[in-house]
């Protein structure tokens, strides 16, 4: 950018922050083309040789201005590559950690079934022991009658008859 003063004057925009990066000053245009002084003298000598260094320096300037730039931005590239992969694994981590709760979720749904299972083996077992003991109980009533009419008839036979 031309200063008024001819002193030139380059900046970077860095997330919309202008940052001064290099100056260099200059003198007028058609000084820089070699254009303004036409004598013979020493003095003209020197004074086309301080166009032209200032030219170079100005050249030089912009150059490193620009890879300034260039270092600026591919600084920023990185950056964003650095912000992508953190995001990458924070997701990654989120399905890991979504994954593990399904894992346990799954775990406890098996420990609920084997439990109920469980239960259900002891209610079979509880049924079949009652059941036994029901048998059990009705063999006993059956042997008890079939003893007391077994001596109600020994006591039919043994009386005499009328």
């Amino acid at each position: 950018m031309a200063h008024p003063n001819g002193v030139l004057t380059f900046t970077t925009s860095i997330s919309g922050v202008q940052v001064p990066q290099a100056t260099a000053t200059a003198t007028t245009p058609t000084d820089l083309q070699g254009g303004g002084g036409g004598g013979t003298t020493g003095g003209g000598q020197n004074s086309n040789y301080d166009q032209h260094r200032s030219y170079f320096e100005m050249k030089t300037a912009e150059l490193k201005c620009k890879e300034q730039e260039l270092a600026v931005e591919a600084r920023r590239l990185e950056i964003l590559n650095i912000k992508q992969a953190n995001q990458n694994m924070r997701e990654a981590a989120e399905a890991k950690r979504l994954e593990i709760l399904n894992i346990k979720q799954a775990n406890q749904n098996m420990r609920e079934a084997a439990e109920a299972k469980r239960l259900e083996m002891l209610n079979i077992k509880l049924a079949n022991q009652n059941m036994r003991q029901e048998h059990i109980l009705r063999m006993r009533e059956q042997r008890l009658k079939i003893r007391i009419l077994e001596e109600q008839e020994e006591n039919l036979q043994g009386q005499p008859s009328t």
